[in-house]
């Protein structure tokens, strides 16, 4: 596996912007023994689903974190974000499938079902 320190910083970004995500971070550090970015992306996509209804201005901060990554212009991080979020979001048939509708153009554009 090629370490991708980019990916690796962009997951801290992630949990230093969003402290609800430290606690799932710090079990994945420690499950993992390291910190693996796109398993941990799995979390940050439950997160965003959990803000769907509870915040959805909250969840709009994530996308736009997320959008803003992608548009950095790094490879490992928007194939992270592509890969490991995007491609995890609910059908369109699926509950929560309206976090769909949220997503800014970017990532929009990275949807590849449905």
């Amino acid at each position: 596996m090629t370490l991708q320190p980019s990916a690796i910083a962009f997951v801290g970004h992630l949990v230093w912007l969003f402290p609800e995500l430290h606690a799932p971070f710090t079990e994945h550090v420690h499950d993992e023994e390291g910190v693996l970015p796109h398993v941990f992306m799995a979390e940050v996509e439950r997160f965003a689903e959990s803000l769907l209804d509870s915040s959805p201005e909250r969840l709009a901060s994530l996308l736009e974190v997320l959008e803003q990554g992608c548009e950095s212009g790094d490879v490992a991080v928007t194939n992270l974000v592509d890969v490991s979020f995007v491609e995890a979001l609910p059908y369109p048939d699926e509950a929560n499938a309206a976090i769909r509708e949220m997503l800014p153009p970017t990532l929009r554009a990275l949807l590849r079902h449905g």
